[in-house]
């Protein structure tokens, strides 16, 4: 059984993918910044907590 497009949904049909490959693309883009971002915050975290440890031993002698 073939099933045949009529001349909307043959014109809806590339511009619904386009659609989804910008939709798509936006969705990995924040998954990307996201986990850059996570990475960031997970390097200042240590930094930041080495830095306290330098001030308090400092303060020790």
């Amino acid at each position: 059984m073939l099933y045949r497009l009529n001349n909307e949904q043959g014109f809806m049909l590339p511009i619904l993918f386009i659609l989804l490959l910008f939709i798509s693309s936006y969705v990995l883009t924040l998954f990307q910044s996201y986990e850059t971002n996570m990475l960031l915050y997970e390097e200042l975290e240590q930094q930041t907590i080495s830095e306290i440890q330098q001030i308090y031993t400092k303060k020790q002698d």
